[in-house]
């Protein structure tokens, strides 16, 4: 039986060392402007008028709602994927399941916000893989 110090430097190996980073972003600048300023209403000539993405579903908070939802399930799936050599993969995962959410929860007008999830995970400072957003509009 090894002791513990022996243990840990085969978990080490096993694991390997690195950097592994997974970036989102809804990469629209009105997505941007909604989330951050939040749903607002205005005052018309005749009193507020409410924001039209309302009846269509989504609501304010897309990007940051999906994280304090999901984060905690991301990560111990990542540690869950650690001794198997495959957490990269986990953090795949993650940032597709990241932009599942933001496609559930982004206000609808005509798409554009619910395609502008934006995902890009690096291992060891190089990319690993890139989903660009589906969204047609540039920024």
């Amino acid at each position: 039986m090894a002791d513990f110090f022996t243990r840990t430097e085969q978990l080490a190996q096993q694991v390997g060392s690195g950097t592994l980073r997974g970036e989102f972003a809804a990469d629209r600048i009105y997505a941007v402007n909604m989330h951050e300023k939040g749903w607002r209403n205005f005052l018309g000539y005749q009193g507020p008028k409410e924001i039209q993405q309302y009846h269509q579903g989504g609501g304010p908070k897309f990007v940051e709602s999906v994280w304090k939802e999901k984060w905690a399930d991301w990560y111990q799936n990542m540690a869950d994927q650690v001794l198997e050599g495959t957490v990269a993969d986990a953090m795949e995962d993650a940032m597709k399941d990241f932009d599942e959410g933001l496609k559930t929860r982004a206000p609808v007008r005509d798409g554009e916000l619910r395609r502008s999830g934006t995902y890009t995970v690096y291992d060891d400072s190089g990319v690993r893989s890139h989903e660009p957003s589906g969204s047609t509009y540039d920024a």
